[in-house]
């Protein structure tokens, strides 16, 4: 039987906190790449998946694909008064530098790989507004999804606010240079602690990960599924020009669809299920004939929803005829993403699995 790891007791009080509460992240593992120069924007949007030409403040979700459309780097994009910065898994950095210099010949444009400069902590939950409100001093305003400003934390430092939902719940990353890391944490953590949260650890983060549908570089995606599979439509432009992989993704979009999408998995009676857990089903007329129709790439003990849950692709065809599934012995059936937003969370767009957009407004939907 495939088993989840087990997690200490701390994690579902780090839990709670964030749903509950508040709770604060350390995700400065995080890699960052910036970009400056009059045609940085230019040279982006031509080997990013979605529209680099940002307004100031302005923030969007983005992929470096392959050549055949697959998924090398997903990207958080910020454009700062005098560059663009963008966020990626910290082993991905100088990957996707390479990747954007070898597209920069006589353009006026820049690419470094800038991970050493900042550190990134996260404020989350239903109290995480009020909680940054005190600690700089104003209100944060109503920032959109990766839209951002500059504001000053305790001590005079610079830091940058972004808006940013790492958990299905409203979140605030906050952006400091590296050598005012602690000062930071020290200031974040006191609200934070005043209003009965915790900080919070990469177990409980990524129970609150799952449980919102955010599929993580990796883990739910890699060079083994497109963008569209993921069903992040947040990060393609479907009108602009061409861009690594976009022929591909063109093809799939208005000729065909994906095979397969990203998908909760839960199994009838509650077994854990584990990554790589092939997921199989049956034909329209049931037994004794069964076919492998996916994989699990996430599993974990849900703690807002009290049982196993996963996230795994299928393919489209068995999830549109609701066939039953069977994955490591057990019997299971898949869901829409996200299982979890929370009601808190208001219009904010959460990077999590988008849902398709009203009929008519692209020639053909991905789905």
């Amino acid at each position: 039987m495939s088993e989840m790891a087990s997690f200490p007791p701390e994690t579902a009080a780090e839990h709670a906190a964030v749903r509950g509460a508040v709770g604060l992240l350390d995700v400065s593992q995080a890699g960052v790449v910036r970009m400056t120069g009059g045609d940085a924007a230019s040279v982006l949007n031509g080997v990013l998946t979605n529209d680099t030409r940002l307004a100031q403040g302005a923030g969007c979700l983005a992929c470096l694909l392959n050549d055949v459309g697959r998924v090398r780097a997903a990207i958080h994009l910020y454009r700062t008064d005098d560059a663009l910065l963008l966020e990626v898994g910290g082993a991905e950095a100088e990957t996707l530098r390479e990747a954007i210099d070898y597209y920069i010949f006589t353009e006026d444009a820049v690419v470094e790989d800038v991970s050493a400069r900042f550190a990134i902590l996260s404020v989350q939950g239903p109290l995480a507004t009020q909680t940054v409100e005190e600690v700089i001093g104003e209100p944060p305003g109503d920032l959109l999804e990766l839209h951002h400003r500059a504001v000053t934390l305790p001590g005079r430092i610079s830091a940058r606010l972004i808006g940013h939902s790492r958990t299905g719940e409203p979140g605030w990353d906050v952006w400091v240079p590296r050598e005012a890391h602690d000062i930071a944490w020290e200031a974040l953590l006191a609200a934070v602690t005043r209003r009965g949260g915790l900080p919070v650890g990469p177990q409980a983060l990524e129970i609150l990960r799952v449980e919102a549908g955010i599929p993580a570089l990796g883990v739910d995606m890699g060079e083994d599924v497109n963008p569209l599979e993921t069903g992040l439509l947040t990060a393609i432009s479907f009108d602009k020009g061409c861009y690594l992989g976009q022929e591909v993704i063109a093809r799939i979009t208005f000729l065909s669809k994906p095979v397969r999408r990203l998908v909760a998995v839960l199994t009838e009676d509650g077994a854990p299920l584990a990554a790589g857990d092939k997921i199989l089903a049956a034909g329209p007329q049931g037994p004794p004939v069964e076919k492998e129709v996916g994989w699990i790439t996430s599993a974990v003990q849900s703690l807002s929803l009290g049982r196993p849950i996963a996230l795994g692709y299928v393919r489209n065809d068995t999830v549109a005829r609701a066939l039953p599934l069977r994955v490591a012995g057990h019997q299971a059936a898949s869901q829409q993403l996200p299982l979890y937003v929370s009601p808190a969370l208001g219009a904010r767009v959460v990077d999590a699995v988008s849902p398709p957009p009203p009929p008519g407004e692209r020639p053909k939907l991905p789905f």
